[in-house]
């Protein structure tokens, strides 16, 4: 799962909280997503169309995500590395790959 990397990246002095966040929106999706799908069942005629429903978000999400992660471009160019990080190591675990140094940090657990 990449997202605990994006955090990690974008949000190092709130790490704990972000994944708190993150966390926490997954719940919620999933507590709407269980809760409105059976009147929409009704609604619209069938689970079928009621699970449909639920593409629609699901599409604006990968828009989103999308744009915020060519922010980062300037002029369709992509951004420098900023060298090491969780980029140089995100192919394994230490030691399965050559990485740089900073891999044991990059690529432990921080909890």
């Amino acid at each position: 799962m990449l997202i605990p990397v994006v955090v990690k990246e974008s949000f190092p002095a709130r790490i704990g909280l972000m994944t708190g966040v993150y966390t926490a929106a997954l719940q919620l999706g999933a507590t709407l997503g269980s809760a409105l799908t059976p009147p929409l069942d009704t609604a619209l005629g069938g689970w079928r169309p009621a699970l449909a429903t639920w593409a629609a978000p699901a599409v604006l999400a990968l828009v989103v995500w999308t744009v915020a992660a060519r922010g980062g471009r300037v002029r369709g160019r992509p951004r420098r590395p900023t060298g090491g990080g969780a980029r140089s190591c995100a192919t394994g675990w230490p030691g399965s790959s050559p990485c740089s140094s900073d891999c044991r940090r990059c690529c432990s657990p921080s909890w």
